[in-house]
This record gives C-alpha cells, sequence and structure tokens, in this order.
C-alpha cells in the first residue's frame, strides 16, 4: 500500500510542475495514469500465468496442476461424460474412465471442429 501512496504523490506532484497541465485536471489525470498501470500489471500476471500454463503443458504437468494430481483420471466417467460421449456418437467401453472420456470427448469436438 505505501508503494501505492508513493506512486500517487509522485505522479500528482510530476503533474502539478508540468506548466502546461491545468491544475483542475491534475487529480483526473494522476487517477488515468494509475488505471493505466494497473492494467499493465494485469497484463503482465496474465502474460506470466498464460506462459506458466505452456511451459506446464509443454512439461507434461499441466493436468496435474490444473486438477491437482492425475489421479481423477482413472475414477469411472461420470453419467454427464458418458451421454456427451453418446450424443457425439463415440463409441466407448462400460467400465470407461474419467480421463479416458474426457480425451475422447475433446478428441471428438476437434475432429468435428476441424471438419466444419
Amino acid at each position: 500500500m505505501q508503494d501505492y501512496v508513493e506512486r500517487v504523490t509522485e505522479i500528482y506532484r510530476e503533474l502539478k510542475a508540468a506548466d502546461d497541465i491545468d491544475v483542475r485536471d491534475v487529480a483526473s489525470l494522476t487517477a488515468a495514469i494509475l488505471q493505466e498501470e494497473a492494467k499493465d500489471r494485469r497484463m503482465a500476471f496474465i502474460d506470466e500465468q498464460k506462459n506458466q500454463r505452456v511451459q506446464q503443458m509443454r512439461s507434461g504437468t499441466a493436468e496435474d496442476a490444473e486438477h491437482g494430481s492425475a489421479e481423477w483420471r482413472d475414477d469411472p466417467a461420470t453419467a454427464a461424460q458418458k451421454k456427451a460421449l453418446r450424443n457425439l456418437d463415440v463409441s466407448f467401453d462400460d467400465d470407461v474412465t474419467k480421463g479416458e472420456a474426457s480425451d475422447l470427448i475433446d478428441e471428438s469436438r476437434a475432429q468435428k471442429d476441424g471438419e466444419s
């Protein structure tokens, strides 16, 4: 919080010292600059998260990172997954797992998207 207060003070003083800026506009300009800086920080954070996700995917840990572990993949498929597979006309074994069902659904949708 102290950094934020210091940054507000710094911007305010710089704008107030400028000869070509009306004193009445200094507060709104300070707010606008702070908003833009906040957007920049958010975008940097999002880019960092995206880059981490890409690295996880490349290293094969994306599913583990997203779901805590890959153990869920061995659980029996849910009724909703089986329904989705039937709606996509995908054949599957009665003992299909969540992981297998998830992969089959993704593959089927990717194929259908490719045909469009």
